[in-house]
């Protein structure tokens, strides 16, 4: 069993999300599709191992413990609704853009299937 933190899925995940936050950030370099969607794909995956490994290694105490549908669902659902709805209600800042929304269930999905193992 491939440890989650060392997986290529988990590995690629995080190193686009660490060199589009440098292009974007650091270098001023803008990339439309990626600066409104990119994020919004990585989140799923990077915050769901998250949960994994927090799940596995404080509360159950079991390496072999994986998410439920149900969990993964009711996170993806908890997080759109925080960031495409929450967010933009309480600050000008935020912007709601519900075709973000197929993106975290995309990155969901790939956690599902890549992942949670």
């Amino acid at each position: 069993m491939l440890r989650p933190l060392n997986h290529p899925v988990f590995l690629v995940c995080a190193g686009l999300f660490i060199a589009h936050q440098i292009l974007q950030k650091i270098g001023h370099i803008s990339l439309p599709w990626f600066d409104n969607h990119l994020d919004c794909l990585l989140c799923m995956p990077l915050l769901l191992t998250a949960w994994l490994l927090e799940r596995r290694y404080l509360v159950f105490k079991n390496p072999a413990h994986r998410l439920s549908p149900a969990e993964i669902a009711g996170a993806t659902l908890l997080l759109v609704l925080l960031f495409e709805w929450g967010f933009p209600a309480l600050s000008p800042r935020f912007t709601s853009d519900w075709r973000d929304v197929p993106a975290y269930a995309m990155g969901s999905i790939l956690f599902w299937r890549f992942l949670n193992t």
